[in-house]
C-alpha cells in the first residue's frame, strides 16, 4: 500500500477522532446511596458501571458486589464509604485501566453458620493506593464433631509496568476458622483453617510503599480427640507476604506481620497420634520478572518493622502414641540486585532469615541492639561485586541475635575474623556472614594505628594471634 500525503492525514484524523469520542463516551458514575453494583439505580447518572467509566463510591455509602470480575476506568473509594462482597463468601475483584484509590473500606464478609471461607479481595490498577482499610473476612469455625475449620480469603493487588503500589493504610486478612473437637470413638479431631496471604506484585519499572500496617490472620486452632476418638487434628497455618517489586520500601511506620501459627490437637485413645502444630506465614521481597533474576533493584526498611508470627506446638499423642510435630516459625526472605538497606528503629524478626544484596551492598548502618533477631538460622549474602557495609553500628552490641548452630563445611573451612569495630569491615565478595557480635574495640597504641586489611586480619588468626570470636563467615561456594 502506497501512504499519500492524504491519506496520512486522514488516518491521524481518524485516530484522534477515536480517541476523542472514546473519552466522550467515558462517565463519572457516582454511588447516589447503598446499593447492589449491578443495579442502574444504585449510580448516577443512572447505569451499571462500564470499563470506560470512572466510578466514585461516596461518603457513607455501601456498594455490594458479587465475586465476578468488574472492569472500569477508574475506581475512587471515599473515606467512611464501603465497597463488600455482597454475601458471606463473596469477593471483591476490580480491574480498572486508571487507578485505584481506596480512602474508606474494601471488604469480604465474616461468613458464620458454616464451616465455610471468606471471600478473597483482587485490586488490578494503573495505581493503587490505599489510605484506608482493605481486609477480608474471617472464616468460621466449624459446625459439627471432627470438621474442618474454613479458609479466610486472600488478598492480591497488582499493577501494570510502572505502576506503584501505596499503603499507609491497612491491608489485612481474615482468621482461619477453628477445627472441632471430636468426641467420639472413630473419628479425628478437625483441622484448622488456613488464613489467606497478602499478595503485591508491580511490573517491571513498578515500586511499593508502605508506611502503613500489612498483615495476615492467624491459623486455625486444631480439634482434639476426646473420649477415646482418633487421631487429634492438624493446625492451620497463617497466611503469607509476598512482595515483587522493582523498589520495596517498608519505612517506619510501616509494619509487615504475619499471624501465628497454632497447636496441634491432642489425642486420648491409645496408640492414636497428635495432630500436628502449623508455622507461621512467611515474608519475601524479590523481584517482579525474569531477567531481573527474581531480585529487586532496591529494598529499603528504613526504619520498617517485618515480623513473622510465633509457631504452633504439637499436639500430644494418646497413651504409646506419637505426639505431632512441632510448626515452624516464618521465614524472611530479602533479595536485592542493587541496594538492601536497614537503619535505626529497623526490625527484622523470623525464623531462618536470608538478606541477599546480590551484587550490590547489604547497609546496615546505625542498627539497634538485636535489630535482626532470627530464631533459627541468620544469613546474609553478597555475589561477586558485592559488600557488607555495617558502619555506624556501636562495638559490643549484637545487631544479629541467632542461635548457635554447627557451621555448614565447605571445601576452603570456616573463616573467624576478629573486627576492631564495626566501621572496618566491608566484607568481600561470595562471603555469606552469620551471628554477628562485635567486641569492644581494642586499644590502639600511637604506633599502631593503621587498621588491617581482611586478608591480614586473616593471616594473624590462622597465626593464632586473635582467639575471640568477632564475625562469623562462611564462603559461599555456589
Amino acid at each position: 500500500m502506497n501512504w499519500t500525503h492524504t491519506s496520512i492525514s486522514t488516518f491521524i484524523f481518524l485516530m484522534i477522532f477515536t480517541i476523542f469520542s472514546a473519552n466522550a463516551n467515558a462517565v463519572v458514575r457516582r454511588s447516589n446511596g447503598n446499593g447492589p453494583w449491578n443495579v442502574a439505580s444504585t449510580w448516577t447518572p443512572p447505569g451499571v458501571p462500564s470499563s470506560t467509566d470512572d466510578v466514585v463510591i461516596e461518603n457513607g455509602h455501601k456498594v455490594t458486589t458479587g465475586s465476578s470480575q468488574k472492569t472500569v476506568n477508574s475506581l475512587t473509594v471515599r473515606s467512611g464509604s464501603t465497597l463488600e462482597g455482597a454475601t458471606p463468601g463473596d469477593g471483591v475483584n476490580i480491574k480498572a485501566w486508571g487507578d485505584i484509590n481506596n480512602q474508606g473500606t474494601i471488604k469480604t464478609q465474616d461468613v458464620s453458620g458454616s464451616s465455610g471461607a471468606s471471600g478473597s479481595i483482587t485490586l488490578d490498577g494503573d495505581d493503587v493506593h490505599n489510605t484506608g482499610t482493605i481486609k477480608t473476612g474471617n472464616a468460621d469455625s466449624a459446625g459439627f464433631e471432627g470438621a474442618h475449620g474454613g479458609h479466610s480469603g486472600e488478598i492480591s493487588i497488582s499493577t501494570p509496568t510502572s505502576g506503584t503500589v501505596t499503603n499507609t493504610g491497612t491491608l489485612e486478612t481474615g482468621k482461619a476458622g477453628d477445627g472441632k473437637d471430636s468426641d467420639s470413638s472413630g473419628t479425628n479431631g478437625g483441622d484448622g483453617g488456613q488464613s489467606g496471604g497478602v499478595s503485591i506484585k508491580t511490573g517491571s519499572s513498578g515500586n511499593v510503599r508502605n508506611t502503613g500496617t500489612v498483615k495476615t490472620g492467624d491459623g486455625g486452632k486444631a480439634g482434639n480427640a476426646g473420649n477415646n476418638g482418633e487421631n487429634g487434628g492438624n493446625a492451620g497455618a497463617s497466611g503469607s507476604i509476598t512482595i515483587d517489586s522493582t523498589d520495596i520500601y517498608n519505612n517506619k511506620p510501616g509494619s509487615m506481620v504475619t499471624g501465628k501459627g497454632q497447636k496441634g490437637g491432642d489425642a486420648s485413645g491409645s496408640g492414636k497420634k497428635g495432630g500436628n502444630g502449623s508455622s507461621s506465614g512467611s515474608i519475601s521481597a524479590s523481584g517482579p520478572q525474569a531477567g531481573t533474576k527474581d531480585k529487586a533493584r532496591k529494598i529499603d526498611k528504613s526504619g520498617g518493622k517485618t515480623e513473622t508470627g510465633t509457631y504452633g506446638e504439637y499436639g500430644v499423642g494418646g497413651p504409646n502414641g506419637p505426639n505431632g510435630a512441632r510448626g515452624k516459625r516464618g521465614s524472611i526472605n530479602f533479595q536485592a540486585r542493587v541496594e538492601l538497606i536497614m537503619g535505626p528503629e529497623s526490625i527484622i524478626i523470623g525464623g531462618f532469615c536470608i538478606l541477599d544484596g546480590g551484587s550490590g551492598q547489604i547497609i546496615l548502618n546505625n542498627l539497634d541492639p538485636d535489630a535482626i533477631t532470627c530464631f533459627e538460622e541468620g544469613v546474609m549474602i553478597i555475589s561477586d561485586g558485592g559488600t557488607i557495609d555495617l558502619q555506624g553500628n556501636a562495638p559490643g552490641i549484637p545487631i544479629i541475635a541467632s542461635p548457635i548452630w554447627d557451621p555448614i563445611e565447605d571445601p576452603e573451612g570456616e573463616i573467624v575474623f576478629e573486627v576492631e569495630s564495626p566501621s572496618d569491615i566491608l566484607l568481600d565478595p561470595g562471603v555469606m556472614l552469620d551471628d554477628i557480635v562485635f567486641p569492644a574495640p581494642p586499644i590502639v597504641t600511637a604506633d599502631d594505628q593503621e587498621i588491617p586489611t581482611l586478608g591480614e586480619w586473616g593471616m594473624l588468626i590462622m597465626m593464632g594471634s586473635l582467639m575471640s570470636l568477632g564475625v562469623r563467615l562462611r564462603r559461599r561456594t555456589s
